[in-house]
């Protein structure tokens, strides 16, 4: 899993790093909010853990900016930051962030365990809803292909049954133009079609 890590402490982020690829992912690093921006609009991580005070925009501005993407439902979003009075969580939840965390380095393993199986959790319901409006296409278009059989059936047996007729007598009569014939064989050949 691609991880976005955004933070202006060297430290932090190096700490921050560290575990993220013990857990085995790739890790993209930003040192402020701008470059933060700009490299999950590259390359849409499917986790950002993000600081909130940052130079040029912070971490809710950043947040706030991925909810309006079109690849905000693939991405979770922790907070990591040192603020942890009410309304600041407040604040970062209406930005649209998944998880929230005052800084513990301690946390953090439990917090990337807890994004990991979200973003698969997602991943599945998708592909599961995906899956069904698939069926659900393919039902109604076979719902379709039954009303079309109908429709040409029914006035395909009035159109056999009087070319037999038309055929009888043109055959008690020895003439049989060569169009009736071909005309015959190709509303048979309809009729075989419609009946699969």
């Amino acid at each position: 899993m691609k991880v976005l890590i955004a933070d202006d402490d060297t430290l932090m982020r190096t700490l921050t790093t560290h575990a993220v690829r013990e857990r085995g992912h790739e890790v993209l690093e930003a040192s402020d909010g701008e470059q933060a921006l700009h490299i999950f609009e590259a390359d849409h991580p499917q986790l950002v853990i993000i600081d909130w005070n940052m130079p040029s925009l912070t971490g809710v501005d950043v947040t706030r900016r991925i909810r309006a993407s079109e690849w905000s439902r693939e991405t979770f979003v922790v907070m990591l930051t040192a603020r942890d009075a009410g309304e600041d969580l407040l604040a970062a939840l209406d930005a649209g962030v998944d998880d929230y965390e005052p800084v513990m380095l301690s946390h953090l393993r439990a917090r990337i365990a807890i994004a990991e199986r979200r973003v698969e959790q997602n991943a599945a319901r998708w592909n599961a809803e995906a899956e069904l409006a698939q069926s659900r296409w393919l039902a109604g278009v076979g719902e379709l292909g039954i009303a079309l059989q109908h429709q040409i059936n029914n006035p395909l047996t009035y159109v056999l049954g009087g070319l037999s007729m038309v055929e009888r007598a043109l055959t008690t009569l020895q003439y049989l133009p060569e169009g009736a014939s071909a005309s015959a064989a190709a509303v048979r050949a309809l009729d075989e079609i419609s009946s699969v």
